[in-house]
């Protein structure tokens, strides 16, 4: 009876994940921001008065929208402690796709509204929907956080395989293109059967996420008490759990874990600690008298401020030298391929060395991948696609290492709100990209604005020395 009862666990919470990672494959969808862009700001070009706006505008979208990040992840944290994972997760749905089927209309009118409701709204609702997921999975497999974590994330990284390729054959069924070339080599499309279908576009998408994010949605629940107390759901009792923190061999067997509630309990990685005991903001009063809080925030602020631009820009930095749009809608799929498939990796990574570990080696390469990526114009554009793939890959372990780390810190009951606050760097950071990206392009070129990002990459590399987080048992994570 015991082993059926643990045999049906293991197949809730795997249901859970299958769930989480449906729900996050459709509000991942948002990477394909690179992709999408140059179509819907050519559109705004010739069929609204904002016939002087400019690739590089589109980074408003994220600019503003992060701030709806930020909203969102702190309504997600009060509405999932007070009606549970599924009807937060749907309310989020609700939103999400609401706003991308009304930018139907917003593209029709300008880029101020398409901002507020594909930057502001659409990404609110997405992030009401965003840590929910990942917590009811660290719930059901609280030995492996980092690796569910990555798992379900692996869905946000890969959003973008399959749309970018249904935006572009939808819209660009003939692989137009630009055809109007700006003095200051920028390119535009002008065709009016690709125009056309920009707009339906919206709509097409949102009838695809709703879809996905109603099944995920039904599969999402946080497990029954009496499993996390008395089940070990991640693995069978006869196999040796290794936990090992920054190369220092900690081993502890299963079978020790299940001798008492106690030790399982402990070993949530913050699943299970005295901060699950604390209100929101008495945790948060915890938070913010602990350095390794303030790290993680201003880590990403500088980390995503370079990246935006990149994650946004790289289509239309593409479309200069390379004049093949089924190519670089390729390179976006391509790229979100590596967005995915990362994440669990980087979560097992992190899993095994440790937060600074982790965290030297995304900064560092992207520090070296934003730094030499203008070689690309001298090389085949395969190559092109080689660095954005390589960005793409370090770039998503900041967000495979982020939940976990938090979780561990300060515990999973309080991820979205503790995750909340992380994104206040995010979204000022990618305000500021907006304002670097817009106001310095035309002065500093691509070169300028590569160098920022490379910079801000090797500040997060320095600034990751001085984290020093440990776990409720006062292991370094």
């Amino acid at each position: 009876m015991e082993l059926l009862v643990k045999r049906n666990t293991l197949f809730r919470g795997c249901l859970v994940l299958f769930g989480g990672f449906l729900v996050h494959l459709a509000i991942g969808a948002l990477y394909t921001f690179g992709n999408f862009s140059p179509y819907f700001v050519s559109y705004l070009r010739n069929r609204t008065a904002d016939s002087s706006v400019q690739n590089v505008d589109a980074l408003w979208v994220n600019g503003i929208g992060a701030f709806g990040n930020l909203f969102g992840m702190l309504i997600a944290g009060v509405v999932n402690n007070m009606v549970g994972p599924r009807l937060t997760t749907l309310l989020g749905t609700f939103v999400y796709c609401g706003t991308v089927a009304a930018s139907y209309f917003s593209v029709n009118s300008s880029l101020i509204i398409l901002v507020v409701t594909y930057g502001f709204v659409c990404n609110l609702g997405n992030k009401i929907i965003y840590p929910v997921p990942v917590s009811c999975a660290i719930k059901w497999f609280p030995t492996r956080p980092s690796l569910v974590s990555g798992i379900i994330l692996a869905g946000y990284g890969g959003g973008a395989t399959i749309f970018n390729q249904v935006i572009t054959a939808y819209i660009n069924p003939d692989n137009y293109s630009p055809d109007l070339v700006t003095e200051d080599g920028e390119r535009y499309f002008t065709q009016p059967d690709l125009l056309d279908r920009v707009p339906f576009c919206f709509l097409v998408l949102a009838g695809s996420y709703f879809g996905m994010q109603i099944i995920g949605t039904l599969l999402i629940s946080d497990p029954p008490s009496q499993d996390i107390k008395d089940v070990d759901i991640s693995f069978p009792k006869e196999i040796d759990i290794p936990v090992k923190e920054n190369g220092h061999g900690l081993t502890i067997s299963t079978v020790e874990l299940m001798d008492t509630k106690k030790d399982t309990s402990e070993l949530s990685n913050g699943a299970k600690t005295a901060h699950d005991d604390l209100s929101i903001p008495a945790v948060l009063k915890v938070a913010f008298t602990t350095r390794s809080y303030y790290v993680v925030i201003i880590s990403v602020f500088f980390l995503t401020c370079g990246t935006t631009i990149v994650f946004s820009m790289y289509k239309a930095y593409g479309q200069t030298f390379i004049h093949d749009d089924h190519f670089l809608a390729l390179v976006g799929s391509m790229s979100s391929v590596f967005n995915s498939l990362g994440r669990p990796a980087w979560g097992i990574f992190n899993d095994k060395y440790g937060y600074r570990v982790s965290l030297w080696g995304i900064s560092g390469g992207l520090t070296v991948l934003f730094g030499t990526l203008q070689l690309t114009e001298h090389m085949s554009k395969e190559l092109y696609l080689v660095w954005v793939c390589g960005i793409f890959a370090f770039l998503c372990g900041l967000w495979a290492v982020i939940p976990s780390t938090l979780s561990r810190l300060f515990g999973v009951k309080h991820l979205a709100a503790t995750y909340g606050f992380v994104t206040l760097g995010l979204a000022f950071s990618s305000l500021l990209a907006s304002i670097l990206g817009t106001r310095l392009k035309e002065s500093l070129g691509w070169t300028g604005i590569f160098y920022i990002a490379t910079g801000t990459s090797a500040f997060t590399f320095l600034l990751t020395i001085l984290f020093n987080g440990v776990d409720s048992k006062r292991v370094r994570i």
